[in-house]
């Protein structure tokens, strides 16, 4: 029969034809990689410039809550909200980096400057901090 002889032919795939599949899917592989991977370290930057807002937000928040001025001291990849070490919170920042500064909340909630600076995906960009504090989200 016809299908017993297909079966036992032994034609198949050449170790040449195997070799060009297999380096085409690792050239596809490692270009959708670069890219995923690119777009993960975005995320990663965008989650920390978030986070920094939010904690921007919450100084001028509990600020004005208890009637008092908190501090927010910028190094250069960490942010230190409150003035004694023992009551104080640091957070670490690996993919953005500030100018070094300190920030005063007043009883009001305003800060003590308006514009935060820094370096974000190769540049320096700014925030402005009153806007920030105006937006609802």
């Amino acid at each position: 029969m016809i299908l017993d002889k297909k079966l036992t032919s032994g034609d198949g795939f050449t170790l040449i034809e195997l070799l060009v599949v297999l380096t085409i899917g690792m050239l596809l592989i490692s270009l959708v990689g670069g890219v995923g991977m690119n777009m993960v370290d975005k995320t990663q930057t965008q989650r920390e410039v978030l986070k920094f807002q939010s904690l921007v937000k919450e100084s001028s928040y509990k600020a004005y809550l208890c009637k008092c001025t908190q501090t927010m001291r910028l190094g250069k990849t960490d942010v230190t909200i409150g003035e004694h070490s023992d009551r104080s919170s640091v957070f670490y920042f690996e993919k953005i980096t500030f100018s070094e500064q300190l920030i005063s909340f007043h009883r009001t909630g305003l800060p003590s400057t308006t514009r935060v600076r820094y370096y974000r995906n190769e540049k320096w960009q700014t925030l402005d901090l009153i806007e920030l504090l105006n937006s609802k989200f």
